[in-house]
């Protein structure tokens, strides 16, 4: 009896942060979701037709397809470099000293507090023909003339390896401070080297931090605007580009929805996957 009364007491406190999370979040949803079947341009009211021709339109549609393989691009290039540059930084934060782990962190995190806008436009003029780059490069020698940076992928995936940083670093930084020092400790006094202790012992002990990262890294650059909208130009379009053009500029309802739900279903697709891959290769360690 005391039991059953502590649960509905859990359930009547936490009700109406399910009602406001209903309301605000899962309505407008699914609300979104039937908008992406309505037949013509404007979003759903009750008793308008519906159809899948959007999501047909979106995957046939060579422009799509382009667009689409852009963000997919845009996607793997950010979370493969923001892995490589992270993870050294990641794995010096979880074996530093105290004081130096909190410089370490107030310089990863930061960024997060300047506007996405603002960094985005300090990168534009340092990427730009007579910008900071172009410039040092052409001063070691390394490029005679400048060599066009912005408004390319290559602008684009700079500026959002800066946004994601902090997302991939973090998450790796934990899994690798939750090892036990006596695990590395005793791969070295068995003989083992760093190089292949690191290989066979740190990184896959470190793996659902890496995961976690690059799930938090791929999903967020999918669905970035700011950043290819600043970086890319007019002539670099990703779906979080086409998706606010379609709904906010033209009002094409339907068709801004259904992109949006085909990039949450390939984000959905790509976690559930790479948890699968986190998990056969736990499984591979427990029999070695």
């Amino acid at each position: 009896m005391g039991a059953l009364t502590t649960r509905r007491a859990g359930a009547l406190l936490l009700s109406p942060l399910l009602v406001c999370y209903a309301v605000a979040f899962i309505a407008p949803i699914v609300l979104l979701f039937i908008t992406s079947f309505v037949v013509g341009r404007g979003y759903y009211q009750p008793g308008t037709s519906l159809t899948t021709e959007h999501y047909v339109h979106v995957f046939t549609d060579s422009f799509y397809q382009k667009v689409l393989l852009n963000t997919l691009a845009m996607g793997v290039y950010t979370t493969c470099l923001t892995l490589l540059l992270g993870y050294p930084l990641a794995y010096h934060h979880a074996r530093a000293s105290s004081k130096t782990k909190g410089l370490l962190t107030i310089l990863v995190i930061s960024p997060m507090f300047v506007s996405l806008v603002v960094r985005g436009y300090a990168w534009s003029i340092m990427l730009s023909d007579h910008g900071v780059v172009n410039n040092l490069l052409m001063w070691f020698g390394i490029i005679n003339e400048p060599v066009r940076l912005l408004n390319t992928m290559k602008a684009v995936v700079v500026g959002m390896v800066n946004v994601m940083l902090p997302f991939m670093v973090l998450p790796i930084s934990s899994a690798v401070e939750s090892i036990n020092p006596h695990i590395e400790e005793s791969a070295y006094v068995l003989g083992a080297g760093k190089l292949y202790t690191f290989f066979k012992v740190i990184f896959p002990l470190s793996l659902p931090g890496v995961i976690a990262g690059t799930v938090m890294t791929f999903a967020i650059t999918m669905s970035s605007f700011v950043m290819p909208a600043l970086l890319g130009g007019p002539g670099f379009q990703v779906f979080g580009t086409i998706i606010y053009n379609r709904i906010l500029l033209i009002s094409n309802w339907p068709v801004g929805a259904a992109m949006a739900f085909i990039l949450v279903a390939i984000v959905v697709l790509v976690m559930y996957f790479q948890e699968r891959l986190l998990s056969v290769l736990t499984k591979r360690r427990r029999l070695t």
